[in-house]
């Protein structure tokens, strides 16, 4: 774990992470440089030991086994694109045999226990649980390494001892550095500064995972500035991607769920719900300068409902209990952007229980969404979307509670009646804002939702019919 400072050259370029292919380059020209071989490490116990020698292609620990902290000593050092693969069960970092360790003894290196990620390689695991003790970050991914994690849990990141001021309990990525999570929850993991869950400065992508019940307890009073993005924090250099994937039951001061910090985030067929923020935008919290550069959100096809904002009281300044932006740009199409609160009355002026942006011109409708409220503070394109209007009562989206439907992440069901259902075009393409092939569970759209003979794309991440 190193200090708070991001460094390094901005990596543009794709946001979805390629997949990691593990192998020796056949048949390369003369003038091609030496392929670097690539290993496979199979961790064969749950105690976090470090490796004898690191540099040997060979993870042995000093009880002769291949822990999870020595296949990742043996994959730094390693030139190629290592695998390596876990079985089912806990690991559980800075204990060996039960006994709990030492930091100099686990990680000699920073003396703080967490997995420290600074060459390229594949994680698989089997239902396997990597849980952090509370000592540190989990991960902490550098050196412009592209890392793919997949099913798997991050667990129990944070900082119940010293050193104190840990960003990213689960997931610590820094810039230039690519991350895929595929199949991962991420949960349980408390910090007092940017992203309990996971804090990116670098290229994240999220498919099919769950990032949940992550807590930033940074205290109410002088300090807590940095208490922001209890699920994700994004900053600047920052590119996300969240697909087929719900992140939930998060809290935080500001953006419980997720803050991108003049960044770039892009959610599509994922669900955010149940988050909340003590200050603004308990589903999502956007930051920009005013330009067409910082701080771009864009949202399609999914399911922004059940968060809340401003659970301290009714400070005009704490709003968005769906999304607050402030200077970004938010895209956003066929998504339902309802049934969010901001602990205020509905008479009050203030009122933005699902968008609030100062500007409203930076709010851009690519159509077919469903919101519950639009006013002075939250202005969408009506004559595409259905909305609530200011004076009335909120629209009601209809859906069910966030729960398991299929699909390995948890989505909100449209319920009979539910102004999403059919909203949407009949036809399908990869275009960001049409209707994609499936929804958040994998089920093909569109479907004939309201059994009127016509298939059309509901609006939001589950498709009905």
């Amino acid at each position: 774990m190193k200090g708070l400072i991001i460094r390094g050259t901005q990596r543009l370029g794709r946001l979805l992470v390629a997949p990691v292919v593990v192998g020796v380059v056949v048949g390369a020209t003369a003038l091609a440089p030496p392929a670097q071989a690539a290993f496979t490490f199979t961790v064969d116990s749950f105690d976090d030991r470090r490796d004898i020698n690191p540099s040997d292609n060979i993870c042995r620990t000093s009880a002769g086994n291949c822990s999870l902290r020595a296949a990742v000593q043996q994959a730094n050092a390693s030139a190629g694109a290592d695998t390596i693969r876990l079985t089912p069960g806990n690991y559980r970092l800075g204990y060996a045999g039960g006994v709990r360790q030492s930091a100099a003894t686990v990680d000699p290196a920073d003396n703080f226990r967490d997995l420290d990620i600074t060459s390229s390689v594949t994680i698989i695991g089997d239902g396997s649980v990597i849980d952090g003790g509370r000592f540190n970050s989990v991960f902490e991914i550098d050196n412009a390494a592209t890392v793919h994690l997949s099913d798997l849990t991050v667990t129990n990141g944070g900082e119940d001892e010293n050193p104190p001021f840990i960003r990213g309990g689960g997931l610590n990525i820094w810039r230039d550095s690519m991350v895929r999570l595929t199949r991962v929850t991420v949960r349980d993991n408390v910090t007092t500064m940017q992203g309990s869950g996971i804090a990116n400065a670098g290229v994240l992508t999220l498919v099919d995972s769950r990032v949940e019940d992550n807590r930033n307890l940074s205290p109410l009073g002088g300090g807590g500035v940095t208490a922001n993005g209890g699920g994700i924090f994004n900053y600047s250099t920052g590119l996300v991607n969240i697909d087929r994937s719900t992140i939930s039951n998060n809290f935080s001061l500001r953006g419980g769920g997720i803050n991108n910090d003049y960044g770039r985030v892009t959610i599509t067929n994922s669900t955010i719900s149940g988050n909340t923020a003590r200050n603004s935008g308990g589903g999502i919290l956007n930051r920009g300068d005013g330009t067409a550069t910082k701080g771009i959100l864009n949202v399609a096809f999914s399911t922004i409902v059940g968060n809340q904002a401003n659970v301290s009281g009714a400070d005009p300044e704490k709003v968005g209990g769906g999304i607050a932006n402030f200077g970004g740009q938010v895209n956003m199409g066929g998504t339902i952007l309802a049934g969010n609160e901001d602990n205020r009355s509905h008479f009050d002026a203030a009122f933005a229980p699902d968008c609030h942006s100062p500007d409203t011109s930076r709010f851009t409708s690519h159509r077919y969404n469903v919101v519950g409220l639009i006013n002075g503070r939250c202005a969408f394109e009506q004559r595409f979307d259905k909305v609530g209007w200011d004076g009335a009562a909120p629209l009601n989206p209809r859906v069910g509670a966030l729960g398991f439907n299929g699909g390995g992440t948890a989505t909100r069901m449209p319920l009979a009646g539910s102004p999403a259902v059919d909203f949407g075009s009949s036809v399908t393409s990869s275009e960001l804002f049409d209707c994609p092939a499936t929804d958040q569970r994998g089920v093909s759209r569109p479907r004939d939702g309201d059994a009127n003979g016509t298939a059309l794309c509901d609006s939001g991440a589950v498709e009905i019919g």
